[in-house]
């Protein structure tokens, strides 16, 4: 793979707004996660003792992928479907319908403190304040982090989460959304992150450019002609 520079303007000059994904591209999530689950861990010991008991966090995480299973109308909305799954959680020991409920809204409350505890990637923060004054910045992603918890809202003229919209990438119907929130065709949109099938196939899909952020420097395996490629955002030059 190739560490060399790549200069945007050069490449794409009829870019005018770039699209990041958020989790694996600017920050790492795996550890965010792992924090969140224990915290959410933690909160169930304390308050349902008899249920955390007969779990630990990967056996929860399997009842997660089984709730779903039994909900792929959820597939989309990561925050809905850790709130199904933990309300299920409850009712399947005799917790009534309604406290259930309101149990797990707070202890959804628990987990999304700790989602939101993020540690960036040292290229990132420069090189979103580098594009902001050339480019306009969109957040385009699967899950379900709150930028202005974080405190990176700032840096962001739209946030497009899929839980919100309805489409998860690489569904078409999250790139139509993009597009019409900055009122620009495709090719003048520019999509960066770190997911080979669901960041880049699905933006190049419905026309837009798009850069393959790899920062394990791993091959591209699939059938379709391999993107431009990065390493480290450090690589992008306006």
């Amino acid at each position: 793979m190739s560490t060399k520079c790549v200069h945007l303007s050069q490449l794409w000059p009829q870019v005018k707004a770039i699209s990041f994904d958020l989790d694996d591209t600017l920050w790492p999530i795996g550890p965010v996660i792992g924090r969140a689950e224990q915290a959410l861990f933690d909160w169930l010991r304390q308050n349902f003792p008899r249920i955390a008991a007969g779990h630990s966090i990967p056996s929860l995480r399997k009842h997660r992928e089984q709730t779903a299973a039994r909900h792929p109308d959820l597939a989309h909305d990561v925050s809905a479907l850790r709130r199904r799954a933990l309300e299920c959680l409850l009712q399947e020991h005799d917790i009534d319908q309604t406290t259930a409920l309101e149990m797990a809204r707070l202890g959804w409350q628990v987990f999304y403190a700790r989602r939101n505890e993020i540690s960036w990637y040292d290229d990132a923060l420069p090189l979103l304040q580098r594009l902001q004054t050339s480019y306009r910045l969109v957040a385009t992603t699967n899950g379900n982090a709150d930028l202005v918890a974080i405190g990176a809202d700032h840096l962001f003229e739209h946030a497009v989460r899929a839980g919100e919209v309805g489409f998860a990438k690489p569904d078409a119907g999250i790139w139509q959304h993009v597009s019409s929130l900055l009122q620009l065709q495709p090719h003048e949109i520019l999509h960066i992150g770190d997911h080979p099938e669901h960041d880049v196939l699905g933006a190049m899909a419905c026309g837009h450019p798009a850069i393959w952020l790899c920062r394990a420097r791993q091959p591209w395996l699939l059938p379709a002609p391999a993107p431009v490629t990065i390493q480290s955002l450090h690589q992008l030059q306006l």
